[in-house]
């Protein structure tokens, strides 16, 4: 039901998440142009709350992407289960120490791209973290399946482009560091309450500038799901639970979408469908010119 004043009109709605349906109201008229937390400084190098919002609606979404699915692994050819790909990235402790500018700009933008060209990663999550010694390292989450191989060739080839193996050859001339990790994720509800906190934490080992986390571009630009309240829900089960807030109500369910009406369903499952086909644009390949030798003759 709607609820009307002198000052605004409210109306109901609902939205849908991975574990969830939020109930609140909206009202009609307002402007939220003026949000204090899009004001912060974007790459401060530390979350702000405006970012922790971001984060958690990210994981949200990427979590509704990437249901259980039967995928055929190109190495055993064996059909598998898959739902999420858990990797890190690490620099060898001995080598220069780097900030977060530095490192995303010569390391994680390249090996990004890398995997979307290469391997069609065309959506994750990522996040930059000091370790106790203050070196730099990475937590990649991608519904994309990699392979362990793929992942550490590209991301020792851009150490060593970038002067990011000199101490480690020294100790070890024909071996190459074993600088990344890979896991399945299992247990999604459980990395969904692990990236929250481990994503949102405002403080690091150590202070740094630039960017410490991002994600691509369709978690960026699409939100959740919402629309208005549909006048029914497919409650017949008894594992749906609800909490009242004082501004919302929320509906707990393992498959919220499964409770609203076919026509709300269907436009739900439209959201998702265009979130996970959104193709973000590459960048084009640097080419370098050659420069044409000129035919007319000297005088002497």
């Amino acid at each position: 039901m709607s609820y009307t004043s002198e000052k605004y009109v409210s109306l109901p709605y609902i939205q849908v998440r991975h574990k969830s349906i939020i109930f609140y109201t909206l009202p009609v008229n307002r402007d939220y142009s003026t949000n204090k937390h899009m004001l912060a400084p974007t790459y401060a190098g530390k979350v702000t709350s405006g970012n922790q919002k971001r984060i958690k609606k990210s994981v949200d979404i990427l979590l509704q992407l990437s249901p259980p699915r039967w995928i055929e692994n190109p190495i055993t050819m064996r059909r598998e289960i898959h739902t999420l790909s858990f990797v890190t990235l690490t620099i060898p402790a001995k080598e220069r120490h780097i900030e977060a500018n530095e490192g995303h700009k010569l390391l994680l933008a390249p090996w990004i791209l890398k995997m979307r060209r290469k391997h069609n990663m065309s959506t994750y999550l990522w996040k930059a973290e000091f370790q106790r010694n203050g070196q730099l390292h990475y937590h990649i989450t991608t519904p994309t399946w990699l392979h362990y191989q793929y992942i550490k060739d590209e991301w020792n080839n851009l150490l060593s482009q970038n002067g990011m193996l000199v101490n480690w050859f020294k100790d070890h001339p024909t071996k190459m560091p074993n600088s990344t990790d890979v896991h399945k994720v299992y247990k999604i509800d459980c990395i969904q309450a692990y990236l929250q906190k481990e994503l949102c934490k405002s403080t690091q080992n150590k202070q740094t500038s630039g960017k410490i986390w991002d994600c691509s571009m369709n978690l960026k630009k699409y939100k959740h799901f919402s629309t208005i309240e549909p006048s029914s829900l497919h409650i017949t089960d008894k594992s749906a639970t609800i909490k009242i807030c004082d501004k919302c109500s929320m509906l707990f369910h393992p498959n919220p979408s499964s409770l609203l009406p076919d026509i709300t369903q269907a436009q739900y499952s439209k959201h998702i469908q265009t979130i996970r086909e959104y193709k973000e644009i590459l960048p084009q390949p640097k080419t370098t010119k050659i420069k044409k030798q000129s035919n007319t003759k000297v005088k002497r």
